[in-house]
């Protein structure tokens, strides 16, 4: 697995904060987001839920995203 950094997920939420303003609209283009890659990669459902599931329940230290979607 690639590395990433905390920058590199609020760069994702910018961006998507960028398309729209309603937090709904927000959350739709993030999960057909995540499918398509998923499914771009092979990754089956059965696979890709356990994954999720942990990364709710992951404990790590959260880097701030400051809201500036203006």
């Amino acid at each position: 697995m690639a590395e990433f950094k905390g920058g590199d997920v609020n760069a994702v939420i910018r961006l998507v904060g960028s398309l729209s303003d309603d937090g709904d609209t927000q959350l739709s283009i993030l999960t057909v987001a995540l499918v398509t890659a998923c499914r771009s990669c092979g990754l089956e459902k059965d696979d890709a839920l356990p994954i999720i599931r942990a990364a709710f329940d992951d404990s790590q230290q959260l880097v701030p995203l400051e809201k500036q979607f203006s």
